[in-house]
């Protein structure tokens, strides 16, 4: 089984645990990081991840796969992959690959998430989809896996960005009563967000400006 503070990242606190006798030092491991921890069974088969975008209509990436040669994907694999290997499509039969999307979506529509988040589940040897976790923060590095599922599916880091920040600011706008008529293509300019129109036009409906 595992042991994970219920509220952390990057694999922070977490433990595989192999015998009775490790229980005890390794839940105060776990409390170090949160005051909820919480006991999960190991499923047998690998992890596949996928990424979903949206808040009523969603996109989803093409799903990955995580190919790790021992243990589990900790915090040194997250960030150096030394020994582990991602594979983006995920190497499953496409029939396989449409089953994780729908899921993906079922469960992100589930549980309420709204912009962005990256659904992860375990593909056991017999074809069964297990739902792990969903992470609503997932990591946006050079190679980390959401950016890179979305890319697969022929997204640019730069159009997650825009449709991330288009997003937020129709749903603040539409929970405001304000107007969002044209927003894209007077903020949006050559692939890139203008800020000068993006300013003016924060103005003009009275949303407070950050600054720099």
């Amino acid at each position: 089984m595992f042991i994970k503070p219920v509220r952390a990242g990057s694999s922070y606190g977490i433990t595989k645990v192999t015998g009775s006798e490790q229980l005890s030092a390794t839940a105060e491991l776990a409390f170090q990081y949160d005051d909820h921890i919480i006991l999960e069974e190991a499923i047998f088969g690998f992890e596949v991840g996928c990424a979903v975008l949206g808040n009523e209509a969603l996109l989803v990436g093409e799903p990955d796969e995580m190919e790790l040669s021992n243990g589990f994907f900790n915090f040194k694999e997250k960030y150096t992959l030394e020994t582990s290997t991602i594979h983006v499509p995920a190497r499953v039969t496409a029939e396989q690959r449409e089953q994780i999307k729908e899921s993906a979506k079922r469960i992100y529509q589930a549980l309420d998430c709204q912009g962005f988040a990256r659904v992860d589940q375990f593909l056991t040897p017999d074809g069964k989809l297990v739902f792990n976790e969903v992470n609503t923060i997932p990591g946006f590095t050079a190679h980390s896996r959401y950016p890179n599922m979305m890319k697969a599916a022929g997204m640019s880091f730069e159009q997650v960005i825009s449709s991330l920040i288009e997003l937020a600011v129709r749903k603040y706008a539409n929970e405001n009563g304000y107007k969002v008529n044209g927003f894209a293509r007077e903020c949006y300019i050559d692939g890139m967000w203008n800020k000068d129109n993006v300013e003016d036009w924060l103005t003009e409906i009275q949303l407070p400006i950050e600054a720099d």
